[in-house]
C-alpha cells in the first residue's frame, strides 16, 4: 500500500490531490476506530478543520515517504543508549504494531507499550493512558539521572 501510495505521491503536485474529501472516512478509519469516531466527532472535526489550515508542502510530504521507503538503520538500533520506550496502537493499520516489538527488542532495555483496541492515532483515542505511561517513563529516568 505504502508503494501504490508513493506513485500517486510522485504525481502529485499539490498535497490537496492526495487526500480529497471523498477518501476522508477511509483515511480516517486507518488512523481511528469506527468506535472512536463514533464517540468523538466533534472533537475530529475541529482536527481535520485545525489540519486542512494548516497543510504540510508536499515536497515534505514527498521527502517524508521517500525516507520512509528507503530508511533502515535495524542494525544501528542495538547501539541506543538513552532510556527508550516504544509505544504502538495494537491494531494499527498504518504501521504494523509488530515493528514495534521488533524495535524494543533490538534495542537495549527500551521499554514496549501497546494500547489494546487502538489504532494509528493511539496518542489520541487513548490520550490519558498514553499520557500517563509517557509520565512514569519520563519519572523514573528522572530519578535516575538524578541518582547519577
Amino acid at each position: 500500500e505504502m508503494i501504490e501510495a508513493s506513485a500517486m505521491l510522485r504525481e502529485a503536485e499539490d498535497i490537496a490531490q492526495l487526500q480529497p474529501p471523498e477518501r476522508l472516512q477511509e483515511s480516517l478509519l486507518q488512523v481511528f476506530t469506527p468506535e472512536f469516531l463514533q464517540g468523538n466527532s466533534q472533537q475530529l472535526q475541529a482536527a481535520i478543520v485545525q489540519g486542512l489550515q494548516h497543510l504540510p508542502p508536499i515536497i515534505g510530504v514527498k521527502a517524508q515517504t521517500a525516507a520512509i521507503l528507503a530508511h533502515d538503520t535495524i542494525d544501528r538500533l542495538p547501539r541506543i543508549a538513552a532510556p527508550t520506550l516504544v509505544m504502538t496502537g495494537k491494531d494499527d493499520t498504518l504501521v504494523d504494531a509488530r515493528n514495534s516489538s521488533l524495535l524494543a527488542e533490538r534495542i537495549p532495555n527500551a521499554e514496549l507499550r501497546t494500547f489494546d483496541g487502538a489504532r494509528h492515532g493511539f496518542n489520541i483515542e487513548c490520550a490519558e493512558p498514553v499520557n500517563e505511561a509517557l509520565l512514569a517513563f519520563l519519572a523514573k529516568h528522572a530519578a535516575v539521572a538524578a541518582a547519577v
